[in-house]
């Protein structure tokens, strides 16, 4: 019986050889035909059916070489275990992490017992100690890469800060009760319209200063423009003469009109004439210098 089982295993190594030979065969093949394109249906199919005669192929010799518990050749892709029987196909077209990262952080003692001994050492114990927070291990994403830590995508994080400013308003005194306020007409006006407080008379070619019973105290950084009411100025012709009133003045704000017709015009009280602009200013400091450049 032994010399029959020696005669089955006899050609067994040179028929491995032979099937390894035939398998690169088939795989060069399959590299081949991989890098082509347009294939019909019908060599589409036989070339999986190519592939799943290889991949049984490989299965066949792992688990012969699984089962003789022989040293695997060169040639084959996957060394199995001794005794254990080791599919290829479970394991096709799969992300392994054959072997994970690992982290050693060293422990940094918080307490530490020791002594005096008489011959002037100092024994230090580490045996009773609190260790130091770890910090978390690597992470990795779909494609088997470590990514940063949390730690790292706070430091590239943009921090955001809202300031909010007080929104800057307009303080007006009434000299009298009846004295109409500033006001603008709608949303979208550019200025307050002003109103005079009293009826007054302009005489033809003349000029008069109009009282408007309102003291003001602009904000900061600006300063206030007394411009012509567009409307009153064509329908009444009068000239509106420009003002600035700056931030310290809080005096009554007055109005400088001009008749610039043949006939007196009579303004009634309460008429808006004129309306007051706020604009934005700067203030530098003067520099005295003995030249300056040209104008090109």
């Amino acid at each position: 019986m032994l010399e029959e089982e020696a005669a089955l295993l006899a050609g067994v190594e040179d028929d491995v050889r032979y099937i390894i030979d035939e398998l690169r065969s088939i795989t060069s093949f399959l590299t081949t035909m991989s890098t082509r394109r347009n294939l019909d249906d019908q060599l589409q199919n036989w070339v999986w059916e190519v592939r799943e005669v290889a991949y049984d192929t490989e299965d066949l010799i792992d688990e012969f070489e699984c089962h003789l518990q022989s040293t695997p050749y060169n040639e084959c892709r996957v060394k199995a275990l001794p005794g254990r029987s080791y599919s290829t196909r479970n394991v096709i077209n799969q992300n392994w992490i054959i072997r994970q990262s690992t982290v050693h952080i060293p422990m940094q003692p918080a307490r530490v017992s020791t002594s005096n001994i008489l011959d002037d050492t100092i024994p230090i114990h580490f045996d009773n100690y609190d260790a130091a927070a770890t910090i978390d291990g690597p992470k990795y994403n779909f494609k088997d890469n470590e990514v940063d830590s949390d730690e790292d995508e706070a430091k590239l994080q943009t921090i955001v800060i809202l300031i909010h400013k007080p929104e800057q308003k307009l303080i007006v005194k009434k000299l009298w009760s009846s004295t109409v306020l500033s006001s603008r007409k709608t949303l979208g006006a550019a200025g307050c319209d002003l109103a005079i407080h009293r009826a007054q008379d302009i005489p033809k070619w003349s000029r008069a200063l109009l009282n408007t019973g309102i003291c003001i105290k602009i904000p900061q950084g600006t300063y206030a423009r007394i411009a012509p009411h567009s409307s009153v100025s064509f329908q009444k012709g009068i000239l509106i003469g420009g003002g600035v009133i700056d931030a310290d003045y809080t005096r009554e704000v007055k109005i400088v009109a001009f008749n610039m017709t043949n006939t007196g015009i009579f303004l009634q009280k309460g008429e808006c004439i004129a309306q007051l602009l706020f604009e934005h200013i700067t203030t530098p400091e003067v520099m005295e210098v003995e030249s300056i450049d040209e104008t090109q």
